[in-house]
């Protein structure tokens, strides 16, 4: 048996913002999170984190019954250390090196952290067992996990159709859906809903379906109320060696290429 407390939001360097570089903001976290802890021990704990690390947030807990019937709570944290970012929990262990340049927290699932290294590819991670759920540079984007689920996009989109590439994943790494089935998967990582909201043809919105993230099965089922998600077209990443017009830009020393003083005639 387990128990997943919620708890998310996608940090970067500059991002975090919890933290005031003060060791008495610090000792104050703590005695809120510890409540059931011995001054002392949470005293001691924050200034651990004061030394060590240049901001952090904390991002829930993650709670399971051993064989023995006792229960065990981890309590992670995403850190900044040397502009980069990582997991630890309550006690300073390392579950994810910080060395990415991003990470989204998951929400109701088995600790998986969303990251991007330093080579700019997604991936995923289970912070608890350590095992890499989605190898990275596997999808050009990963939103992340809710209720054990996470969307990703298998290739770059074009704002000028709804026809999403996309997959739903589950904690496992497997594709439980994707948009070869489905003309449109609209994110759904903290937006508040109870259903994943997917288009089965263009312009169709009678053909809307919806899944329960508490389950796997798509449900065609209409919601209490319908809303407006935001796509989030995954676009490649823009080449700043072209201009609006996808040509590389003109070049004086071009054409002067044989005699470069020729361009002190030049405006």
């Amino acid at each position: 048996m387990k128990k997943y407390c919620q708890f998310f939001g996608h940090y970067k360097w500059g991002d975090l913002g919890q933290t005031f570089h003060d060791r008495d903001y610090y000792r104050y976290i703590f005695n809120i999170i510890f409540h059931q802890a011995e001054y002392r021990v949470k005293r001691d704990i924050s200034d651990c984190f004061y030394d060590k690390v240049d901001d952090f947030a904390f991002c829930g807990s993650y709670e399971k019954w051993d064989k023995s019937g006792a229960l065990s709570t981890t309590y992670l944290f995403a850190i900044i250390v040397d502009k980069k970012v990582g997991v630890i929990d309550q006690n300073m262990n390392q579950l994810i090196a910080p060395e990415y340049e991003e990470l989204i927290t998951p929400i109701e699932s088995d600790g998986i952290f969303v990251l991007k290294d330093s080579n700019k590819n997604w991936g995923a991670i289970n912070a608890i067992t350590g095992q890499i759920i989605i190898e990275f540079g596997k999808y050009p984007y990963i939103w992340g996990f809710d209720h054990n689920h996470t969307l990703v996009c298998y290739d770059y989109e074009s704002d000028n159709t709804e026809n999403t590439k996309r997959f739903i994943i589950d904690n496992q790494g497997r594709i439980i859906k994707s948009s070869t089935k489905y003309f449109t998967i609209f994110p759904f990582y903290n937006n508040g809903s109870k259903f994943i909201v997917v288009k089965t043809k263009k312009d169709d919105l009678s053909g809307c379906m919806i899944i329960n993230r508490n389950i796997n099965l798509l449900d065609k089922e209409n919601p209490n109320h319908w809303y407006h998600p935001d796509l989030e077209t995954v676009k490649p990443p823009l080449n700043y060696s072209q201009n609006y017009y996808g040509a590389v830009p003109y070049d004086k020393m071009d054409a002067y290429e044989d005699d470069p003083d020729a361009l002190w005639n030049t405006d």
